[in-house]
């Protein structure tokens, strides 16, 4: 709504409070973002566009831009045809001219890269959601996801090596309490030992460092050094098969 969209940016503006009271309280919020802070927060480093088209009335659009904190007046927008929002970072790092040479001298592809898996790590447990990485330098879409019925099918399809594994994703969940674990597994065999292979989430949120994502670093550390060890004892020679020279 228009209304929605006068406080949208604000700080510590959320709209999830006064759903929350009326609901039974602040525990009733189950989505993230609560404080309000993330748009306001972007918005005092790059100009920001918020463009809005209400459900309620889909006959009219409205855009807002905020830049360096401040927030420009509504105006309406024809540019705005489907139903939604979008939010559009432009200029980034304009006011911040040290970050911006450090962040132009490097290599864009490998900061776009960087931005395609971290949106990608969403869309690996958002799997309803459709999410995009487009290079409006280039024309290239660096990542563009469809509706996924599962979390599983989102996992096989937007990793490598789910794709190129020999085997499918093994699903795994254990609950105690209120506390819940599914885990997605593959065999080690077919996925390279790092980190990318390796994806943690809590609440649904990713998380790359952390004691949790450390215990299973080490377990999987230790999985592929005795399975190396066993292929290595496998393949030696047997003693007195080759092992040495005849005088």
């Amino acid at each position: 709504a228009l209304d929605d969209l006068y406080s949208c940016g604000l700080p510590g503006h959320t709209s999830k409070l006064q759903r929350s009271q009326a609901g039974g309280g602040l525990n009733s919020s189950t989505t993230y973002g609560f404080r309000g802070e993330a748009l306001a927060s972007v918005s005092h480093f790059c100009s920001l566009e918020i463009a809005s088209r209400s459900r309620s009335d889909p006959s009219s659009a409205f855009s807002k831009v905020i830049s360096d904190g401040r927030s420009a007046p509504i105006t309406r927008s024809s540019e705005r045809q489907d139903v939604g929002t979008t939010v559009t970072c432009r200029n980034l790092f304009f006011n911040r001219p040290v970050v911006r040479k450090v962040l132009l001298a490097g290599s864009q592809q490998r900061e776009l890269g960087t931005i395609a898996s971290a949106v990608r790590s969403l869309a690996l447990v958002n799997p309803s959601a459709c999410l995009s990485v487009h290079n409006s330098s280039t024309g290239a879409w660096l990542l563009s996801t469809p509706r996924y019925p599962s979390v599983k099918h989102a996992f096989a399809a937007l990793l490598p090596q789910a794709k190129a594994s020999s085997q499918p994703l093994e699903c795994v969940e254990t609950q105690q309490g209120t506390l819940r674990i599914s885990l997605l597994l593959a065999s080690p065999i077919d996925f390279a030992r790092s980190r990318d292979s390796q994806l943690l989430y809590v609440n649904g949120r990713p998380c790359s460092r952390c004691a949790i994502s450390e215990r299973v670093e080490q377990a999987y550390a230790t999985l592929c050094n005795s399975r190396r060890g066993r292929e290595m004892l496998s393949q030696a020679p047997a003693p007195g098969e080759g092992g040495g020279r005849q005088g």
